[in-house]
């Protein structure tokens, strides 16, 4: 989120757009000094009192576990951040406001119905491509979110029946996308009138989304077909600026002159930080995950989510002599030869540069997110892994054929051409404008 946030600073400080506002709060809070010295032009507006839910004592954070009391108290909590927020977008007075999420109760959809009172346009760029799919799947096992399943699933149902968009059944039961008591808390709040389960489905004007499978997905979803406009991730720009296999990329630095490997570069899952498998079997497969890539002949990098925490990973990492890069993995990407990720958004960024590329489906989640890819590799269990990547890294021929089958495939996800800053920078000077993006 951070670095698409600097990549739309850095354009409009360029373009000299300063009618719009960067609201920084959540993820983005923590960040501000970097964010707000990117553009003098984009006015930075910060959220001051993001609750630090982390600091409350243990006796009230265990009080908020439970459900009933989470109802009665958060729309008081929301009633006074939306107060908050309400006074500092009327200080500020914003064209428009930028968001990178809008599901998320507190802060983003707190300004959002702040923003949409005081009719100030807001528009969310999406940092990463999420799927209804995927978030079926990590509820399907979840009675809280079941309305077929535990003794308050009649409470659900009545909730789905007032509340329509907040329910879905992808084949894995019906669910809702928050649990009950969230959900009711919502709902209390005022702020329950939103189709949460696409990014872009809240109170936004327009939502600038990666390709037209996205496209499709969220107007299915909240027939709104004006609200969403394909533009591609600011940080896609990067990857297309960059050039492939430069001597200067920031990977891995070289010993011996000569013949070089091939550089793998992979995604580390996190089925563990997204409760996709227990913690214990997370990190064994990682370790697994990490024997195999050891043992590929290939210059081996891996890239680690910006939430990850590294030093879960770093002895895995240094037992089997492999590199954690301290880069975007925008910026080493566009380097690499080979990718490995497990049902990742960067699997189409890799698909559309080209890159020979494994899916890891060692959660079992069988997704048709990837569908168009039909020459995707899956490996299913560490056994399959091995020989998949032994035939991609000591077959330059192959890389290369399944790299530009790949690409050929990857249209219906968007395409890094270099241009989606401006895309994106176009709809917020039209929304600044009066326009509707």
């Amino acid at each position: 989120m951070l670095e698409e946030a600097l990549i739309l600073c850095g354009a409009i400080e360029q373009r000299r757009a300063g009618s719009a506002a960067l609201l920084a709060c959540g993820e983005l809070l923590r960040d501000i000094p970097a964010v707000a010295t990117a553009s003098r032009a984009f006015r930075i507006v910060v959220d001051e009192a993001v609750p630090a839910v982390h600091s409350k004592p243990p006796v009230w954070r265990r009080l908020m576990r439970a459900g009933p009391l989470r109802v009665l108290w958060t729309p008081f909590e929301m009633a006074r951040r939306r107060g908050q927020a309400r006074a500092v977008l009327t200080r500020e007075q914003p064209k428009v406001i930028v968001v990178f999420e809008d599901r998320i109760p507190d802060p983003e959809m707190v300004w959002l119905e702040e923003a949409a009172r005081l009719d100030i346009p807001a528009m969310l760029v999406r940092y990463a491509s999420s799927s209804s799919e995927s978030d079926a799947w990590t509820r399907r096992d979840k009675t809280a979110y079941s309305l077929d399943r535990g003794a308050l699933a009649w409470a659900r149902r009545l909730f789905a029946r007032a509340y329509p968009a907040h329910a879905l059944d992808l084949g894995m039961g019906p669910q809702i996308f928050y649990s009950l008591w969230d959900s009711l808390a919502l709902a209390v709040s005022g702020m329950a009138g939103t189709q949460p389960w696409v990014v872009g489905g809240g109170r936004v004007a327009v939502a600038a989304i990666q390709g037209p499978t996205d496209f499709e997905e969220a107007v299915k979803l909240t027939q709104t077909p004006e609200r969403f406009r394909i533009t591609g991730q600011p940080s896609w720009d990067l990857m297309a600026r960059a050039e492939k296999r430069q001597t200067s990329s920031p990977l891995v630095a070289h010993g011996a002159p000569g013949p070089q490997p091939p550089r793998l570069v992979c995604a580390l899952p996190q089925w563990g930080e997204h409760l996709q498998m227990p913690w214990p079997q997370h990190i064994e497969k990682i370790a697994q995950l990490c024997a195999i890539l050891g043992n590929t002949g290939c210059e081996v990098v891996l890239s680690l989510h910006p939430k990850t925490q590294r030093d879960r990973y770093q002895p895995i990492a240094d037992l089997h002599q492999l590199h954690i890069s301290d880069l975007p993995l925008s910026a080493i990407l566009p380097g690499a030869d080979l990718f490995v990720a497990s049902w990742s958004s960067t699997l189409r960024w890799a698909a559309m540069l080209g890159i020979a590329s494994v899916n890891l489906d060692w959660a079992g989640q069988g997704y048709t997110l990837f569908s168009e890819l039909g020459s995707l590799p899956v490996s299913n269990q560490p056994v399959d892994l091995a020989p998949l990547l032994a035939n991609l890294a000591d077959d330059p021929g192959h890389r290369t054929r399944l790299g530009a089958q790949l690409r050929e495939e990857s249209f219906p996800y968007g395409a890094i051409d270099g241009q989606s800053g401006q895309r994106i920078l176009s709809l917020i000077e039209n929304l600044a404008g009066g326009g509707h993006g």
